[in-house]
């Protein structure tokens, strides 16, 4: 009965170990189903963010095409009496430039467009980097 009794009281040390073992899996597991969950949510933030983002970029590439349809059909004295003197300079520069071009109308859309082209990509620039950082938080997620 000796051998027997030895060999009852070493299974059940094993399972007691096991269980241990298991509670510190269970534990483990629960640490990382939460710390998913805040990825996720995490991930759902900023995909909102940048279809936020996305919807803003689209305002201001309307915003910034009727104010260049506005600049081009307006007249040059009222267009720099309504600015501020810092931008009216800057404006001023751009008219002058543009009335030194030929009257040539691809030469005058394709300035404006450039003009547009540059508004546009800095305000991209965020959205860019809201992408990158989705993309390595779907990384770290998988």
């Amino acid at each position: 009965m000796g051998q027997k009794d030895q060999g009852i009281y070493n299974l059940r040390v094993l399972l007691a170990d096991n269980y241990a073992k298991i509670s510190e899996f269970q534990q483990t597991l629960d640490e990382e189903a939460r710390q998913l969950t805040k990825l996720r949510e995490l991930l759902e933030d900023r995909e909102f963010q940048l279809r936020q983002l996305k919807y803003e970029l689209l305002v201001t590439r309307n915003n910034a095409a009727q104010a260049l349809l506005v600049l081009s059909k307006q007249p040059r004295d009222s267009l720099t009496s309504s600015l501020t003197d810092k931008n009216q300079s800057s404006v001023e520069q751009h008219l002058e430039r543009r009335e030194q071009k030929d009257s040539n109308a691809s030469d005058t859309q394709q300035e404006e467009l450039d003009l547009a082209l540059y508004m546009l990509c800095q305000q991209d620039f965020q959205c860019d980097e809201l992408t990158l950082e989705l993309m390595q938080v779907r990384i770290l997620i998988k």
